[in-house]
């Protein structure tokens, strides 16, 4: 799913099946995308700068440690490829939604958030969330999602799962990690790029 913030526009794709046979996981997915659409003259702090959401062949299964999935940008706080991952709902809910990875590009005109339900993707004002820790995010975009009180993992549409930035983030400051149900994209400073893309958070049902 390739969502673009600046046009207020989601579209999917298909993988391309050699690349997933040669490369195997979310990580090496996500760094080839990388490669092939991030150039080396690409600030972290800009429009052209991506975050690459990717999830793995077993990401969703009911296996140890198969809610991993991995984040590649450019990092604000290196300035270059930023590899880094999380557990949490939102792997496997981005799968039960029919997506393998979530490409975000471009930066909104006013704060946002994203929520896709199965192929639905639509954009929401995240003007009242500002200020709000990742948590009090999450709890929020779940609530709004009609998911409020579901069980961790529960399908269908009563399940749901978010991933947030807090005011960090909102500030863009180097050290600003990715909420996602309670655990972080940690390191690199991906919590900035999402931050300047005014992307306060995104929901998934599937």
């Amino acid at each position: 799913l390739r969502v673009d913030l600046s046009t207020r526009q989601a579209r999917a794709e298909a993988l391309r099946e050699g690349e997933v046979k040669a490369l195997l996981g979310g990580r090496g997915l996500a760094a080839k995308y990388y490669h092939d659409e991030i150039g080396p003259e690409v600030e972290p702090l800009s429009e052209e700068n991506k975050l690459i959401f990717m999830t793995g062949p077993v990401t969703g299964l009911r296996l140890p440690t198969s809610t991993k999935f991995q984040l590649a940008t450019r990092s604000p706080a290196t300035g270059i490829y930023l590899c880094t991952n999380s557990s949490g709902d939102f792997g496997p809910y981005l799968k039960r939604a029919g997506f393998d990875g979530l490409i975000v590009e471009g930066r909104a005109e006013a704060w946002t958030y994203v929520s896709i339900r199965d192929e639905r993707v639509e954009f929401h004002d995240a003007g009242p969330l500002l200020g709000t820790s990742t948590s009090e995010c999450q709890r929020a975009l779940k609530k709004a999602a009609g998911a409020e009180g579901a069980a961790p993992g529960s399908p269908g549409p009563k399940g749901a799962a978010a991933l947030s930035i807090g005011p960090a983030g909102e500030r863009a400051l180097a050290l600003a990690c990715i909420g996602v149900d309670e655990r972080f994209f940690g390191r690199g400073g991906p919590g900035a790029v999402m931050g300047w893309k005014r992307l306060k958070g995104i929901v998934v049902q599937g």
